[in-house]
Order: structure tokens, then C-alpha cells, then sequence
């Protein structure tokens, strides 16, 4: 069994709940992410998302107005423990349609756990959620949808 420890990234970026959103996006930028968690006191809060800012911010025209990350995060991500087994990972991102996932204990953030990770420990693994998270268009079988 591998456990979501051993293939987990442990440097990770996080911003605060009043973090700017336009210094989360430079981040993630600078670091070529486009996923950060969010975090208070320690405590893992959410994540937030390039979709997050783009949606949240500018398609809402708030982007005049300087933004926390706090108002714009996903509060609703999915977490995986570092002794869970990778198959379960596997399972939550393929089920909850994400690229990561964060590994949190006792309510802290630990790591993060990405398809990339999963990719350079097993590229089949990555193959596998790869080949479950599309699905055919019905109306257009050579289009491919990402699955929620």
C-alpha cells in the first residue's frame, strides 16, 4: 500500500484569508500553479483557484476593488489525510473532478497531493484518472468534457 505521504509535495504555497486575490494570482505566476490553499492560524481554510479569481473577481467586474482570498476560496475542496492509501486520492479526484487535493491532519496543512505527483509515482495511475474524468459530449463523440 502507498500511502498519500509518500508521494506528496510538502513545499507548498499558501496565502491567508486576507491574502489580496491580485498577490494569489501573481503567485501563482510566479510559482506556475494555478491552484493555492488558503489558510488562518495555521488551519487549512480552502483553495483558490485561477477559475476562482476569474469568476469571482473579474467576470464579476469586482476587479476595481482589491479582493481577499478569503471572499473568492473554494470552502468546499475536498482533503485527504497523509496516511490515507492513493487509491482512495485517486478516488476523491476523480469523484470530485480536481487536479489536487490537500493533505491536511489535525486541521493543518500538510502537503498537496497533484495529478503531476501521481503522474511521476505511476504515469498509469495518472493514465487511469486521466481516462475516468472525461466523458464524450453527446452531441459531439470526438469532444471531450471534463466529468463533475
Amino acid at each position: 500500500m502507498t500511502a498519500v505521504k509518500d508521494v506528496m509535495m510538502i513545499e507548498v504555497t499558501a496565502v491567508g484569508i486576507s491574502t489580496p486575490a491580485v498577490e494569489v494570482a501573481q503567485r501563482m505566476k510566479t510559482s506556475g500553479v494555478g491552484t493555492i490553499p488558503v489558510c488562518e492560524n495555521g488551519k487549512f481554510r480552502g483553495i483558490i483557484t485561477e477559475r476562482d479569481i476569474v469568476i469571482g473577481i473579474v467576470a464579476a467586474s469586482r476587479h476595481s476593488v482589491p479582493t481577499p482570498a478569503g471572499a473568492v476560496m473554494n470552502r468546499d475542496w475536498a482533503t485527504i489525510s497523509p496516511n490515507d492509501d492513493i487509491w482512495h486520492a485517486v478516488n476523491v479526484t476523480v469523484d470530485r473532478g480536481i487536479k489536487v487535493l490537500p493533505v491536511v491532519q489535525d486541521g493543518k496543512l500538510v502537503g498537496l497531493l497533484s495529478l503531476d505527483d501521481l503522474k511521476r509515482k505511476s504515469p498509469a495511475l495518472a493514465a487511469m484518472i486521466f481516462s475516468r474524468s472525461i466523458k464524450p459530449q453527446a452531441d459531439n463523440p470526438a469532444l471531450y468534457v471534463r466529468r463533475r
